[in-house]
C-alpha cells in the first residue's frame, strides 16, 4: 500500500516473502534466479512465472513481467534470448523456457479494444521495468513503440499524458 503521487510506501515491504506467498493456494513458489543490477536494483524470477524488482524509491516489489503477459500480449518476446544484452526482453525470453505451455496467441478470443489495451499496458510495464533495471536502450525502444501505438490508434489523451510525463504540462 502506498501513495502513488509521491511514489512512497506507507508500510515498506522489504521481505521477499510477500511475493513468494500465494494466498489460498498450496502451490510452493520458489526463486528460480535473482540478480543485482549495476544500479543496485534487485530482481527475482519466481517459479510461478513472474519477475519482480525491488523499487527502493517506492519501497516495494514491483512486477516486471509474468506468464499472463506471455499468454496474452502480441509483443511478448517469444524466443529464448540473451538476458545480459537486453535485460527486459531477456527476462521475458527466460520465462518462455520456464513454462512454455503457457505461451500462446489468444488474439482471436478477445475484442479489438482488448488487444489495444493489453499492448499499451505491456509497453507501459516494459518501460517501468527498463527504468528500474537501468536499461536505457530498451527504454528508448519501448517508448518509441508506445508513442507509435498511441498515434496509430488516435489516443489523444494518452499522447498528451505521455508528453506531460516526458516534458511537463502542455500549455
Amino acid at each position: 500500500m502506498g501513495n502513488m503521487k509521491t511514489r512512497k510506501a506507507l508500510f515498506p515491504c522489504v521481505s521477499v516473502q510477500t511475493i513468494i506467498t500465494t494466498s489460498g493456494s498450496d502451490q510452493m513458489i520458489s526463486i528460480k534466479q535473482a540478480q543485482v543490477r549495476p544500479n543496485g536494483t534487485v530482481w527475482v524470477q519466481l517459479s510461478s512465472g513472474t519477475c519482480y524488482a525491488y523499487n527502493a524509491d517506492f519501497q516495494a516489489w514491483e512486477e516486471l513481467c509474468s506468464t499472463w503477459l506471455a499468454e496474452s500480449s502480441p509483443l511478448w518476446t517469444r524466443t529464448r534470448g540473451n538476458s545480459n544484452k537486453n535485460v527486459v526482453t531477456g527476462m521475458e525470453a527466460d520465462l518462455n523456457g520456464l513454462q512454455p505451455a503457457l505461451v500462446q496467441d489468444l488474439a482471436n478470443d478477445k475484442p479489438r479494444w482488448w488487444q489495444d489495451a493489453l499492448t499499451l499496458g505491456h509497453l507501459e510495464t516494459r518501460m517501468r521495468a527498463a527504468i528500474l533495471l537501468d536499461s536505457a536502450v530498451e527504454y528508448k525502444s519501448f517508448l518509441l513503440m508506445y508513442a507509435k501505438k498511441i498515434a496509430e490508434e488516435g489516443y489523444k489523451g494518452k499522447g498528451e499524458e505521455l508528453v506531460r510525463d516526458l516534458h511537463g504540462p502542455i500549455y
